[in-house]
């Protein structure tokens, strides 16, 4: 027993730490050599996705089973991308997709490491709501 509590009490505090060291960050605004990757930066202004910096789907996957990543779930309005998820059954689709189509939006630039900024209204579902960092294959850069 009071080895667990001693685990729980050094995890604890590792969470703490991790998470008030994220107040010594500086934010880009206060002239600390930020600089706005142009490639990743969007006002969603028009009305479509600007096709030089993301697709409109994921190149890689279909979608999160049983939900099936439409490119007709993506949409621009109000200086807003808006991401849908729909009940519907689509014929065609890849074996285990039905039930539902959701959206995916991905990037065309990759990028090691930055400061990340979005404003978002999750939606109220049982679908995912997520902002994702990832890659495909370990990557052989050093993060210092």
């Amino acid at each position: 027993m009071r080895k667990t509590n001693t685990t729980a009490m050094v995890l604890m505090g590792m969470l703490f730490c991790a998470c008030s060291s994220t107040a010594l960050l500086k934010h880009p605004s206060s002239g600390n050599g930020w600089v706005p990757i142009s490639e990743l930066t969007d006002e969603f202004e028009g009305d479509h996705l600007d096709s030089t910096k993301w697709h409109d789907h994921n190149p890689i996957y279909n979608g999160i089973k049983p939900g099936f990543f439409s490119r007709d779930n993506v949409s621009i309005s109000d200086g807003k991308l808006h991401l849908t998820t729909r009940v519907e059954d689509l014929t065609d689709l890849p074996a285990g997709y039905h039930t539902f189509t959701t959206a995916t939006v991905k990037s065309k630039t990759k990028v090691l490491y930055g400061y990340f900024e979005i404003k978002c209204r999750p939606m109220d579902s049982r679908a995912s709501s997520s902002f994702w960092f990832y890659a495909h294959a370990p990557s052989k850069a050093k993060v210092p």
